[in-house]
């Protein structure tokens, strides 16, 4: 931490901000949170370990969100994760792995498959049933019922973040960060329907990092070379901000989108298209919030 005081004196400043000033508006392991957190329940305790485990940035934004949407979404990241590992696992023949895709339900207590996965599946089962139907009905009650008709706006949010971590797996540049930003706006315009604060968060945190990772990855050498990412100082300034307005969020966007756009060289061949893009972005923030400056 001293070291960063010498290297990197801003990013000192925001680490400290952060720790000092920064509340968590939830904690799951208190008494009165148990109901809705599960957290009285060693299976619930065991599936909390394991989102810290596999993503610490979504875990941080996943327990503060309201009531048994906590608890809820948590379960889902936990599905959606086991799908993935075994989506990614090379040791499984493609014949069998589709078989196990198209009846996942079937095969999750298969602990040879995923080691401890019985846990998930306790408590997913645990879900009322409206929860466990379909993800949409997640939003039901936290938000007004017809967000849950804007699936374009909802998936191309969605396509940003996973597009985004393709370009860092798969160590794209150029072609690819221009894909992932066609998706910009859509994402603000979903985002600036959100009117339940702590759903509004779990979406504004990993879409400001998500801009942070593709100006970080574009015209970046580094990126063909190592695994990058984005500065633990960025990322805790990102939630600082990201979490207050709809504008802050799309100040943000606009901030990358100019980074971008000034690392743009006029010899790539899709220069043209990237500019024009970081401008959409640009124009997308004057037409909203531009009055009140």
């Amino acid at each position: 931490m001293f070291g960063l005081l010498l290297t990197h004196p801003h990013e000192f400043r925001t680490l400290v901000c952060f720790y000092v000033y920064h509340e968590t508006k939830r904690d799951i392991t208190a008494q009165q949170e148990h109901p809705t957190s599960g957290w009285d329940r060693a299976s619930m305790r065991r599936c909390w370990e394991f989102l810290d485990n596999t993503s610490r940035s979504f875990a941080a934004v996943i327990k503060e969100l309201d009531g048994d949407l906590a608890r809820t979404i948590c379960m889902y990241y936990l599905v959606l994760r086991g799908l993935d590992t075994i989506e990614d696992d090379m040791t499984i023949p493609d014949e069998k792995k589709q078989l196990i895709l198209r009846n996942f339900h079937d095969f999750t207590k298969d602990q040879q498959l995923l080691h401890k996965y019985h846990i998930v599946v306790e408590e997913v089962n645990r879900l009322v049933p409206q929860y466990k139907t379909v993800i949409l009905d997640i939003s039901s009650g936290k938000e007004t019922p017809w967000l849950c008709d804007q699936l374009e706006l909802a998936n191309s949010m969605g396509l940003l973040l996973q597009k985004t971590n393709i370009i860092r797996d798969f160590r794209e540049d150029s072609s690819m960060v221009l894909d992932a930003l066609k998706h910009a706006c859509d994402s603000l315009d979903y985002l600036r329907l959100l009117k339940n604060q702590s759903m509004f968060v779990f979406c504004a945190v990993p879409v400001s990092m998500a801009m942070a990772t593709l100006t970080l990855c574009f015209m970046n050498p580094k990126m063909f070379q190592r695994n990058i990412k984005i500065r633990k100082a960025e990322a805790v300034h990102l939630i600082m901000r990201s979490t207050n307005t709809r504008e802050v969020l799309a100040l943000i966007f606009r901030k990358y989108a100019r980074k971008i756009h000034h690392k743009a060289k006029p010899h790539d061949p899709n220069f043209l298209k990237i500019s024009a893009m970081c401008c959409k972005i640009q124009q997308w923030y004057e037409q909203n919030y531009s009055f009140r400056e």
